[in-house]
């Protein structure tokens, strides 16, 4: 169900990608702290973000997360139960449901101009196409092959084109990683505990905050991916331990092809994936650790937990 609120966010931030409302929490802090940016953007709920990413205003849906990268992230991972779910272990309606939905799902999907969601989406078709097998797999390519088509004959195609022929953030991102990298030498082992701030930006080191813009400048260090920002906080020993993590699972699970097992092996892969362009927090983490639980509970032998 939160997959379907996912969409419906979606559809909210393309159609009135405007609404936004006051949260009781807002109400209740200090407005030194609610006016703080990073504040605003987890308690002040809005359906999207205005963005000049193919060089005019298009907005990229958040809702219902703090920001449309997370919107992205967490779409790709709750797809992923939403089919074991209604498709795999459902009845015919909601098959049904699934089919109606997905493609619901496609408008957001594209036009979040999230090029990180669409690569793990494409890898988690070939994971799929590799890891099962007989007729589910001839089944699964006739699905991708239709999807495929009718993709390419619809109005999403060339605005997908035109944001693969705009990769403008690429030049932020190298300056934020390689900036990211040079301050994490200094403190290699255990980080600095927070992000840092970059001296201007890729084009000039004269580009900062103002009183007046309050979001001009660079993004803070590590905001360009969850390994970047454990580097800066937690020093190289902690991303090294976060990595590990996820890829022990990956490890421990790999054979494992029942639905539950495969489709946790794959939010596993999302995350490794995502931590090159996606920062974890907020709400991406918590599904990161609730799917690693359902994949851990699934490999439990029946009637216990040991």
């Amino acid at each position: 169900m939160l997959f379907v609120t996912t969409v419906a966010g979606g559809l909210l931030g393309l159609l009135h990608p405007g609404f936004e409302f006051t949260s009781p929490v807002e109400l209740l802090l200090p407005e030194w702290i609610s006016e703080n940016p990073f504040v605003r953007n987890l308690i002040h709920p809005t359906a999207a973000q205005t963005q000049k990413v193919l060089g005019f205003s298009l907005p990229r849906p958040e809702a219902p997360y703090e920001w449309a990268n997370a919107w992205g992230s967490n779409a790709s991972v709750l797809l992923v139960w939403f089919v074991v779910g209604w498709w795999v272990y459902g009845r015919a309606r909601h098959k049904v449901f699934v089919a109606v939905v997905v493609a619901l799902a496609a408008v957001p999907i594209v036009y979040s101009l999230n090029r990180g969601l669409w690569i793990g989406l494409g890898l988690a078709v070939l994971y799929l196409i590799v890891r099962v097998g007989g007729r589910t797999r001839a089944a699964l390519c006739a699905a991708v092959a239709a999807g495929a088509l009718a993709f390419l004959l619809s109005p999403l195609a060339p605005l997908f084109a035109q944001r693969l022929d705009r990769p403008h953030s690429n030049d932020i991102r190298a300056f934020t990683v390689s900036a990211t990298l040079a301050a994490a030498t200094h403190s290699p082992v255990i980080g600095y505990g927070n992000t840092r701030n970059a001296t201007g930006n890729h084009r000039s080191i004269t580009t900062g905050k103002t009183g007046w813009c309050r979001t001009c400048g660079h993004p803070p260090l590590g905001s360009d991916g969850q390994l970047w920002l454990l580097v800066i906080t937690q020093g190289f020993t902690g991303a090294a331990l976060y990595v590990a993590f996820f890829l022990g699972a990956i490890r421990r699970h790999w054979r494992d092809r029942s639905p539950i097992g495969l489709g946790g092996v794959l939010v596993m892969g999302f995350v490794l994936l995502y931590m090159f362009v996606y920062d974890g927090l907020v709400t991406p983490l918590s599904l990161y650790l609730i799917s690693f639980a359902l994949l851990w509970r699934n490999a439990q032998p029946a009637g216990g937990t040991s």
